[in-house]
């Protein structure tokens, strides 16, 4: 029992460094019960597994409770969890080694005794405090900071990659230890089913490359063909004002009346041409395509705060259901905003943390109720309608929360980045 109970202190220290540096390098906010009570049981099973020697089930365990403890101490996105508790579990093997290194040195020379119940605390205390300084200094905060932005970069391919190294590594290893017991038929047979699973990696991945070429090539065709028709568009009304000004010079009083009306007409107060080339590549044709053909009835605003490349922070199927959702939310706004005595429509596309945001706000007519808004068949422009809205909240790729602020209905579509940027 005391051997248990000193097992269970020394656990319970080195996983409370553990969490502590966690949380400071992670800049938790604020713990909760839940925390305390994964901590807690987490730690006994720990102790167990110490006690009874179960080496295997003790390195597996350390990536089991940590990012559960980790998640229940502020949720955060499963990749950031897994940095984090590679990034610890990579200090600690360091410092395992290192202290065991010292223990045995001493313990050679007969200066401890390994023995006694002291040394199975003593390293854990040594731990804890190393991770206590780890987790305030700044030093380090800067370099896991550093270390974090080269982990985003890192694709599911990558950790394929990774991890397959790490396999044939691991039966090298295994191999050249057990050289002598091994038959040659064995050997062929595990290195032709390595050869066979680097085929299919690499196939795979050239096959998803090709395929993402295709797309992007094919985005970019389209985006071209609305960035010309801009051009020409912009080219016919120059040439066509420059010639009713011409016909205005030699006309009488009533046709300069209502050449002047006209000429007014195409002076509307939104240039989409100069908002064009400021909006996303992959985005300014489709909101082009939208919105040009009401820009002498709306009063339309476009704020573009995103300056990163959408194809290489967007995944090709988060791309599509960000588009379609867009593409929803705007056509529910124009149809909106122009029944409306404001006609107002704004476009305001910006990134908040680890997210894509495109806000669509507009003018509106009729009383909206939020509570109903995503039902099917139900809308403010009558029955039967009211589908395109319920569609867009069902694909979690892509999140879309509404509201009403400042007597402007605002469609938020939020896309979560992959960091491959």
């Amino acid at each position: 029992m005391t051997e248990f109970l000193v097992w269970f202190i020394a656990c319970s220290v080195s996983t409370f460094g553990i969490a502590y540096c966690y949380y400071k390098l992670s800049n938790c906010k604020k713990l909760n019960f839940k925390t305390f009570v994964i901590f807690i049981i987490g730690t006994v099973i720990i102790t167990l597994i110490k006690y009874y020697s179960v080496p295997i089930i003790s390195n597996l365990i350390f990536f089991i409770f940590y990012p559960i403890l980790f998640n229940a101490m502020e949720h955060k996105s499963l990749k950031m969890i897994l940095y984090y508790t590679l990034l610890i579990w990579g200090c600690g093997i360091i410092l395992d080694f290192v202290i065991m290194l010292i223990l045995s040195f001493l313990s050679y020379y007969d200066l401890v005794d390994l023995t006694e119940d002291f040394y199975i605390i003593f390293p854990s205390l040594i731990v804890f405090i190393i991770f206590i300084v780890i987790g305030n200094l700044k030093f380090f905060h800067r370099l896991a900071n550093r270390l974090i932005n080269l982990f985003y970069k890192l694709n599911y391919f990558d950790f394929l990659l990774i991890g397959f190294i790490c396999f044939v590594f691991c039966i090298g290893v295994a191999i050249t230890i057990n050289i002598h017991h091994l038959s040659i038929d064995f050997l062929l047979i595990l290195i032709c089913c390595l050869i066979l699973l680097s085929f299919i990696l690499l196939v795979e991945k050239k096959i998803f490359s090709v395929e993402n070429k295709i797309f992007l090539s094919f985005l970019k065709d389209n985006n071209n063909f609305y960035v010309k028709m801009d051009e020409d568009h912009r080219i016919f009304k120059h040439n066509l004002m420059a010639k009713m000004l011409s016909i205005k010079s030699v006309s009488n009083k009533n046709a300069r009346i209502l050449i002047d009306d006209l000429l007014s007409s195409f002076n509307h107060h939104t240039d989409f041409s100069s908002h064009i080339c400021n909006i996303p590549y992959g985005l300014n044709g489709i909101i082009y395509e939208k919105v040009n053909p009401y820009l002498d009835v709306l009063d339309i605003k476009i704020d573009n705060q995103i300056n990163v490349d959408i194809f290489k922070v967007l995944k090709a199927r988060r791309y599509n259901v960000f588009v379609e959702k867009l593409m929803v939310a705007l056509d529910n706004a124009i149809e909106s905003s122009v029944d409306s005595v404001e006609k107002v429509l704004v476009i305001n596309l910006y990134c908040e943390d680890d997210l894509i945001i495109a806000e669509v706000k507009n003018s509106f007519s009729n009383d909206i109720s939020l509570d109903n808004l995503g039902e099917v068949n139900y809308s403010t422009k009558g029955t039967r309608r009211g589908l395109g809205l319920a569609s867009i909240f069902r694909n979690k790729e892509a999140t879309v929360k509404v509201s009403i602020v400042n007597n402007l209905f605002v469609s938020k579509i939020s896309a979560k980045k992959n960091f491959d940027e």
